[in-house]
């Protein structure tokens, strides 16, 4: 009894040190997603992860020389970041740590403890590589749909507008942080099914791919709500409304599916 109480301490101890030496980098992460709304799908990666060490039971053999690099790499990649005031770096640094305190101990498996990594909001100078071009495909197509289904919604640049007003789309919310939520989900369903890292990439790669035609679904909504008069709820909807739903469901339908395979097993 003794000896297990011992070895369920010695596996918490790494974990709350590694909390406490990121606890700069979390607080900044927290201030983040307050903030800036189109981060908060970041939300959903340590949902997945709780969810995917409660049913993952796989080990790997502990390798303290990788844990202590992986370690080292992150906690350095964290000093950089606070001291250039890059917080995307400092964020970063903080999955790599905890793979490394995953190889140190030899559990979860490093390919869940991944999840974590899309935990780190995207760089706004990744964002704005198609910008504001993408955004203004988008608002002229979802226009182009929403005129030929009666709705009376123009396309100005980037904006939709309507008699209720204009919802302006942001890089963020043209698929995105929908396609972060989809690789997010994807991976998961991988490593829930005991997969290693390349069915885990495999799926959240095309799950990724499906969040585009999803994403177009969610503007079109979003210009319903705002031909409606509705446009603050059509804004939530677009920015916050969509990957929740999308994720709600999709993460119904991984649970669903496993359930029925284990039904016919």
């Amino acid at each position: 009894m003794v000896s297990r109480v011992q070895a369920g301490l010695d596996s918490r101890v790494p974990w709350l040190a590694l909390v406490v030496a990121f606890s700069p980098t979390l607080a900044q992460w927290a201030r983040g997603l307050r903030e800036y709304p189109e981060d908060r799908v970041a939300l959903l990666a340590p949902l997945l992860l709780g969810l995917a060490i409660s049913r993952d039971s796989g080990v790997t053999s502990p390798s303290r020389r990788d844990g202590a690099l992986a370690l080292g790499f992150g906690i350095g990649l964290e000093l950089l970041g606070l001291l250039s005031d890059a917080q995307s770096v400092s964020a970063l640094g903080f999955p790599i740590a905890a793979l490394g305190v995953a190889r140190w101990l030899g559990h979860p498996r490093p390919v869940v403890m991944a999840l974590l990594f899309f935990a780190v909001p995207l760089p706004d100078s990744i964002l704005m590589l198609s910008s504001p071009e993408l955004e203004t495909a988008v608002a002229h197509a979802a226009s182009a749909t929403l005129r030929a289904l009666g709705f009376a919604v123009e396309a100005r640049g980037f904006s939709l507008l309507a008699t209720a007003g204009r919802i302006e789309l942001q890089p963020a919310a043209c698929g995105a942080v929908l396609a972060t939520a989809f690789a997010a989900l994807g991976w998961y369903s991988a490593v829930r099914s005991g997969g290693g890292f390349v069915k885990a990439l495999r799926r959240g790669a095309l799950a990724a791919l499906c969040a585009l035609p999803v994403q177009a679904l969610v503007v079109v909504v979003s210009g319903v709500l705002l031909a409606q008069g509705l446009r603050d709820a059509g804004w939530l909807w677009l920015t916050q409304g969509g990957w929740i739903a999308s994720s709600v469901v999709g993460l119904a339908w991984i649970h669903g599916r496993a359930s029925a395979m284990r039904r016919t097993a």
